[in-house]
């Protein structure tokens, strides 16, 4: 009875620490994510703030706004303006200050590449200061890193400020002789390395799982990546255009060409914040016509000048809200009609119509990602709606049918298939036809992160009881690992040395003491180095395994190392018999139905074959991963294939089963 008492303790107290440990993980799980938001919420206002603060200049302009009042030196602040009140030595320190910064994000993205090559990470802080360092200068802080870059090449070009080819900041000194020349040349490549970067930390934000919740996640980040190219032209404005009516016509066709951005393409899996981006932007235009009625004062006469202004100035100002709201709602029309008009074009569509008939609005894959957006629906935290799913399946499948030569279409289907409807054979599969169709940067790109999350994933099932880990985490595993590796080795080579010493013609006490001196301190080092691993990735059976070696070779303890071998080879099995998946109906698993005699077809509820064993290739006669994705139709008699279609509504009418 004590026993039985002893066990039904144990049982409860691990219940309650399982329960804790989850309600833990979820508020991490919930502050982390109100962390994110304000982050956004921040990223966004600094983005309207500066663009704002770029194309609204009072100094040059003609609005009714004091440009040395309090008020815009607390708004100009970002165009650094200011340091023409300082010396050109204090420009000069705060330039090369942000040259060097730059170059040591360029050093650190050159060693980053490197250790991704060579799937070595030896310290982690690299990573943690890029993050750092882009979430910064290159998203939160990315049109003032460009104005700041851009002061040493305004030169006065063009319009009718003289003398032209002298700084605008400092007009005594020449851009086309020393000293300024050198630092000139300096600002513009640096600038050019600063928007090059810029446009590829851009293109990275994509996110691959269309179940991401990242606020700043891209389902397509081609959208997020001519904004930027937009932003960059647009603190280049004044640089090369000196005519104030010029510049407002140029101001006002980048503003639209960024606002259409937002409006058209939505690039954010999370709504909302598409409806702040477009409802920013289109705030920029509404500042940017207002310029224009400013500069070209249709049917003003000279002596009303002052009142237009002031009118103009008054009227930018109170219409800034309202363009912000008529953009949210605009991003909101436009995403909410494209969606339901595709998905009611998929419910009225007869069963004999093609599939690349059936949805007219869809003119881009990339509006097929965005309409399979509807699958984000949550029954709970981690539970989708199933017929949100099936929706954006069917679009993603009519899709393929439009777009069959479009690798970011395949990719997006295995995305899908991967993260959605967890068929990762499949999916993986489909990546590789993705490859063979001449992909672009950005579907390369998102391969790679694919491999690497692989890569993270299968370190993280060996070594955190197959938890998936972050990049940080599985840098930190391999750092750990690498660690007490070394040190295993330190104290076999410690063994080693000693066996040397005495096996000498001449023996020396002296050196033996040392040797036994240097065996013992290495063996305490590897073995409080295990301890400390083991306490972390104490499910890692690689990890038990070397520990196991350890015991027996160097402390001579071989009860304990069978213990441990033991406990290895157990995990071992556990995940390797996780790993092959679910049971078919005679006890086989699903990973190892190709060493089966029948051949076998996994289907999902709409037809569609999912996976094929080996066998199922040459009963049917076509090559091997040519079957996936298929419909099932395509192997039977036309009367068979209505009956097959039949039946597989009536089970998932009476079920809730999604796979045969």
């Amino acid at each position: 009875m004590s026993s039985v008492a002893g066990r039904g303790s144990s049982y409860a107290g691990s219940s309650a620490s399982s329960a804790s440990s989850a309600s833990q993980r979820v508020r991490k799980e919930n502050s982390e994510t109100r962390i994110r938001i304000r982050w956004v919420l921040l990223k966004i206002l600094l983005d309207g703030w500066q663009l704002f603060a770029t194309v609204i200049q009072p100094a040059k302009q003609g609005w009714d706004i004091d440009p040395n009042g309090a008020a815009w030196s607390v708004v100009g602040v970002l165009n650094f303006t200011w340091l023409g009140d300082l010396s050109y030595s204090a420009y000069l320190a705060l330039l090369y200050a942000a040259v060097a910064l730059l170059v040591m994000n360029i050093g650190l993205c050159v060693w980053v590449a490197w250790c991704f090559k060579e799937q070595k990470f030896p310290v982690v802080w690299p990573i943690k200061v890029l993050r750092v360092f882009s979430s910064v200068f290159f998203q939160a802080f990315d049109v003032a890193s460009l104005n700041l870059l851009q002061l040493g090449i305004s030169c006065r070009f063009t319009g009718p400020v003289a003398p032209h080819m002298y700084m605008d900041l400092f007009p005594v000194y020449s851009c086309a002789s020393s000293p300024h020349l050198i630092h000139a040349v300096v600002s513009g490549i640096f600038l050019l390395l600063f928007v090059a970067i810029a446009l590829l930390l851009n293109m990275a934000e994509v996110e691959v799982n269309p179940l991401g919740r990242r606020p700043m996640a891209l389902g397509h980040s081609g959208a997020e990546v001519m904004a930027f190219a937009v932003k960059a032209l647009l603190t280049l404005v004044d640089v090369f255009l000196g005519w104030r009516k010029v510049a407002a016509c140029a101001y006002l066709a980048l503003s639209l060409a960024l606002v259409w951005q937002y409006l058209r393409w939505n690039p954010n899996l999370v709504a909302w914040v598409n409806y702040l981006k477009s409802g920013v932007s289109t705030s920029i235009v509404w500042c940017c016509i207002t310029l224009m009625l400013l500069v070209f004062a249709p049917g003003v006469k000279q002596s009303e000048l002052s009142g237009w202004s002031s009118a103009m100035t008054i009227t930018m100002l109170a219409g800034l809200a309202p363009a912000f709201g008529v953009g949210a709602a605009m991003s909101w029309f436009f995403i909410r009609k494209m969606t339901t008009t595709a998905l009611q074009a998929m419910a009225n569509a007869k069963p004999d119509q093609p599939l690349q008939d059936i949805c007219d609005n869809l003119d881009d894959p990339r509006d097929v990602e965005i309409v399979a957006r509807c699958a984000r629906v949550w029954r709970d935290r981690y539970t989708l709606a199933p017929e949100a799913v099936q929706k954006a399946h069917n679009i993603i499948k009519a899709g393929l049918a439009m777009f069959p030569g479009s690798a970011y279409m395949v990719l997006l289907h295995a995305n899908f298939m991967i993260d959605v409807l967890g068929v990762s054979q499949s999916g993986a599969r489909r990546i590789e036809d993705a490859r063979k169709l001449s992909p672009s940067l950005l579907v390369r790109f998102m391969m790679f992160v694919r491999q690497q999350q692989a890569t993270q994933k299968a370190a993280g099932s060996h070594a955190n009881d197959g938890v998936s880990m972050d990049l940080l985490g599985y840098v930190e595993y391999q750092r750990k690992q690498r660690m007490v590796v070394r040190l295993h080795r330190e104290a076999l080579q410690a063994m080693c040395n000693f066996w040397k010493a005495l096996d000498a013609s001449r023996v020396s006490f002296t050196h033996l003491s040392k040797a036994l001196g240097k065996i013992e301190s290495s063996v305490s080092q590897a073995q409080a180095a295990y301890r400390v691993v083991l306490e972390s990735y104490g499910t890692s059976p690689k990890l038990i395994r070397l520990y196991g070696k350890f015991l027996e070779r160097i402390k001579n303890d071989p009860w304990g190392a069978a213990e441990y071998f033991a406990e290895a080879d157990r995990l071992e099995e556990v995940k390797n018999g996780d790993a092959r998946g679910p049971l078919l109906p005679d006890g086989t698993p699903l990973g190892r139905m190709d060493e089966m005699a029948a051949a076998v077809l996994v289907i999902n509820a709409t037809g569609e074959i999912q996976m094929a064993n080996k066998q199922s290739h040459i009963l049917f006669g076509h090559k091997r991963g040519t079957l996936e994705a298929k419909p099932l139709a395509m192997l039977l008699a036309p009367h068979c294939a209505r009956r097959v279609a039949e039946e597989l509504a009536r089970m998932v009418a009476s079920t809730s089963v999604t796979a045969l």
